[in-house]
């Protein structure tokens, strides 16, 4: 039973130091993102219409409309929403 138990053990310290190793930094990947989405502005004045849909429709996930000068929308991506 101990060598069972121990074989067990080994593998998932193994599975663990695996996992370790993947890690990705994620303070340097919200920064990344957060200056990404400070750039928005200026990627929808610079693109043609398709990209900027596509832009848009990443954001606003579901139901986007415009209507004059305001847009409704019945869900937004939620990171997007808490930055």
């Amino acid at each position: 039973m101990k060598e069972d138990y121990d074989i067990r053990i080994n593998r998932l310290n193994l599975k663990l130091s695996a996992l370790n190793e993947d890690q990705v930094d994620l303070k340097d990947l919200l920064n990344v993102g957060i200056k990404n989405l400070l750039k928005l502005d200026k990627c929808l004045d610079t693109e043609d219409l398709t990209k900027s849909r596509g832009l848009i429709g990443s954001i606003f996930l579901e139901n986007f409309a415009i209507q004059g000068n305001d847009f409704r929308t019945t869900r937004i991506n939620e990171v997007v929403n808490i930055i």
